[in-house]
């Protein structure tokens, strides 16, 4: 709860409600607010109906894609540590978006490793997961950077729902 027993004293900014109204809204135009990561932490109705599958995905190639060489600073370095961050939260719309629902999946599921079949067959849409994997088969020189973001992700996933994730590797075995 914390030294005010659990009240929330953040107050959203004003300038910010009315970024998120705009109809023209981008991913970079949020990823450029110093006010984004405490409204995902405090799961903004609004933002969070705005981070969709479309923009988380575009979050992921933030941290997996190395940005070009004429790239600016915000490109080269503020978008993937934010995006890293934003990934790395914990907040359900996020990580459904890595792990979306389909069936009756359940992190409390037993992961019967013994089992010749498949085991993954029942996560229809992995979009999400293989932009992130994709970075491991990049064929440019490791960034050190985006390779700490990449890790950051993969071990914010496995505290989140490690189950959904080894099936995922079960899956894919490339990986």
């Amino acid at each position: 709860f914390g030294l005010f027993g659990g009240f929330n004293f953040y107050q959203t900014p004003a300038a910010f409600e009315e970024l998120l109204k705009k109809p023209d809204l981008t991913i970079e135009n949020l990823l450029e607010q110093d006010c984004i990561l405490p409204e995902i932490r405090n799961s903004n109705a609004e933002l969070i109906k705005f981070l969709k599958k479309e923009q988380v995905i575009k979050l992921v190639e933030y941290v997996t894609i190395m940005p070009p060489e004429d790239a600016d600073k915000n490109r080269g370095y503020k978008y993937p540590y934010v995006a890293c961050d934003i990934l790395c939260g914990d907040n359900r719309a996020i990580i459904e978006a890595f792990f979306p629902k389909k069936a009756n999946i359940d992190s409390d599921d037993e992961l019967n490793l013994t089992d010749n079949e498949v085991i993954f067959e029942d996560i229809a849409n992995t979009d999400v997961l293989d932009k992130l994997f994709s970075f491991l088969e990049s064929s440019e020189s490791l960034n050190i950077a985006l390779a700490g973001y990449f890790n950051k992700i993969i071990h914010a996933l496995m505290n989140r729902d490690a189950i959904k994730l080894v099936k995922y590797f079960y899956g894919h075995r490339e990986i």
